[in-house]
Formats: structure tokens, sequence, C-alpha cells
């Protein structure tokens, strides 16, 4: 496991509350401004891999709010290299203010996420 204290953290969660049956992980990139790129793109990659251990048919999520092109390409390059399915979302591209609401926050994640319902409804993951 990596050294930065975000890796151990998002593994922990995924460890703690990622079922095998669970279908979709959401994953927002959290303080990153203190880490080096490489160490966000290999905590990035250790959640990943928790998630595959832990749920091998989920989709994950990722929700990119780095205004930092070396933090953006390190979540990005992460997520490319993740065996399970990555929907990056990228906040800053896509418009979002710095700091949405819960309201706004779910209302530009949601488009997204319907999207990946629904082809997992398609797929049978539901049944």
């Amino acid at each position: 496991m990596p050294d930065h204290p975000a890796a151990s953290s998002f593994v922990d969660l995924v460890r703690a509350e990622v079922q095998h049956s669970t279908q979709l992980v959401v994953f927002h990139d959290t303080s990153t401004e203190e880490a080096a790129a490489g160490a966000i793109e290999e905590a990035a990659a250790a959640a990943f891999k928790a998630t595959e251990e832990a749920a091998p048919d989920a989709r994950i999520v990722l929700i990119v709010t780095a205004t930092e092109s070396d933090t953006r390409e390190a979540l990005a390059s992460a997520a490319r290299g993740a065996e399970l399915p990555v929907t990056l979302v990228d906040a800053v591209s896509d418009g979002w203010p710095a700091s949405p609401d819960q309201e706004e926050f779910a209302d530009r994640l949601a488009p997204h996420v319907v999207e990946l319902v629904g082809a997992l409804a398609r797929s049978g993951a539901f049944e």
C-alpha cells in the first residue's frame, strides 16, 4: 500500500464499505495540493485495485476537481490503468463551480450516474 495518507484512507473506506455485490463506486478527489503527482496516481490506483478486489463487477466514477494539470493527469492515468471501468468526470472541463453545494454537486453528477445505472440495468446487474 502506498505511503500517502489518502491512499490508506480511500483503500480503508473501500474495504469497509464496498461489498461483493456493489455495482457502483464514486470517488471524489480530496485535498491533493500537498501530494506529488506520483503519490496521487499511486493512491488512486490502490483505491481502484481495492475496489476490484471487493467488487469485481463494479463500475467506478472518478470526479476530478483538482485544477493542477499534473494532479489531473495523475488521476486520469490511474483511471486508464484500472482493471474496472472508470468513468472520469472532469469537473473543471465540465464547468462545475469551484465549491458546489450538495444540490449543485448532485445535479452535475446525475447525468453520469444515470448513464452508468442504465448500462448496469441493461447488463442484468440488478436481476
